[in-house]
């Protein structure tokens, strides 16, 4: 019996490398973890807010998927996809919402699996040709974000993975010719079913502090007997601010006001502070600013400062007290200020302990 050996050494080659190709995917190990977990409110309800990320040891590019989540009732309510509670998102960064021509990824699907789990699926959009590089490594990434909202914000939310059998092994790597950079075709190259993922839920919890962002200037300049003007400050996450202003005085000097906030489960911010600067200001009535003024007010390309007897320091600010220029020794020469944008500006002239402060509008 005569044997073709080159076919037999042929297929044998095809045989090995199938093989290794499965025993390859099957060592891949895909690992989902918790990250920037935190409490918000939108002024009106509150939310729990999670990424859930992905990594491997080995990289790949990501098919189709599907994550099963756990919660407390108590917290959110059952059946938080039908009662519209759960908002199952692709921010800008995240692996599914890379773009390629078209969506990299689409069907984005959300069911109540039971009344206290969930259910996120998603499928592969474009051919994993068409994904230009591995999209899940080493280094953990947002897979999606997931936003709930809470009936009960005292409740704990015991936000958690699935990881029961039944529930594992629902990710795949990505279908379709690795030479095509169109639409997949998962029925005619699907990908491999990846085997070994993990899961880790410890990250689930809310350790998230807030960040206190003050609004208007800091420093703050403020004229001797107005009074303090509180400017406001705001958090990421609408937590309550407490603002501590009891070293102010109105006087003649610097003072520090404190912010301080911490969220619904007590984590606490980073304390933000604004220095607010009291500054004299002359009566009205004395004669040696009595005649001093702004020419052209409003002025359009230039202006100076009529009525000065000698030289002083010169200041301008813009709305929100933060200075954009400053001159020393200035008498009565023109200014140019027809690179600033349109609005009201604060001059301020210093002369010695002497200071008048005029408004100028830039049309």
């Amino acid at each position: 019996m005569k044997h073709n050996y080159s076919n037999i050494q042929r297929n044998l080659t095809v045989l090995v490398l199938f093989i290794c190709c499965i025993l390859s995917a099957e060592a891949q190990d895909v690992h989902f973890t918790f990250s920037n977990a935190q409490i918000t409110n939108d002024g009106l309800d509150d939310y729990y807010d999670v990424d859930v990320m992905i990594e491997s040891s080995v990289d790949f590019k990501l098919g189709s998927g599907q994550l099963y989540l756990t919660y407390n009732t108590a917290a959110f309510g059952a059946n938080v996809s039908t009662s519209n509670n759960l908002t199952y998102s692709q921010p800008a960064g995240s692996v599914l919402a890379e773009v390629y021509g078209f969506p990299a990824y689409k069907d984005f699907i959300q069911n109540d699996n039971t009344t206290s789990r969930v259910s996120l699926a998603f499928q592969q959009g474009v051919s994993s040709g068409a994904i230009t590089a591995n999209n899940v490594t080493a280094t953990p990434k947002v897979l999606f974000h997931v936003r709930i909202k809470f009936e009960d914000v005292n409740e704990d939310p015991m936000i958690a993975f699935e990881t029961g059998a039944v529930y594992l092994d629902q990710f795949y790597t990505a279908c379709g010719s690795s030479t095509s950079a169109g639409l997949a075709d998962c029925s005619g190259e699907p990908g491999v079913q990846l085997l070994n993922d993990t899961f880790d839920s410890s990250n689930a919890a809310d350790t998230t502090a807030p960040v206190i962002t003050l609004a208007g200037a800091n420093p703050q300049e403020i004229v001797l007997g107005s009074g303090y003007s509180e400017l406001g400050a705001i958090t990421d996450d609408e937590s309550q601010i407490t603002i501590d202003d009891s070293e102010f005085i109105d006087a003649v000097g610097t003072y520090t006001i404190y912010y301080d906030a911490t969220d619904i489960v007590g984590n606490a911010a980073t304390q933000v502070t604004r220095t607010v600067n009291v500054v004299p200001v002359l009566s009205i009535g004395e004669n040696e600013w009595e005649n001093v003024s702004i020419y052209p007010n409003p002025s359009e390309r230039k202006f100076l400062i009529s009525g000065l007897t000698d030289k002083v320091d010169l200041e301008i600010f813009n709305i929100e007290w933060k200075r954009i220029q400053y001159i020393q020794g200035y008498q009565s020469e023109q200014l140019d200020i027809s690179s600033i944008e349109s609005g009201v500006y604060f001059v301020k002239l210093i002369s010695g302990t002497a200071i008048k402060t005029i408004r100028m509008i830039k049309i």
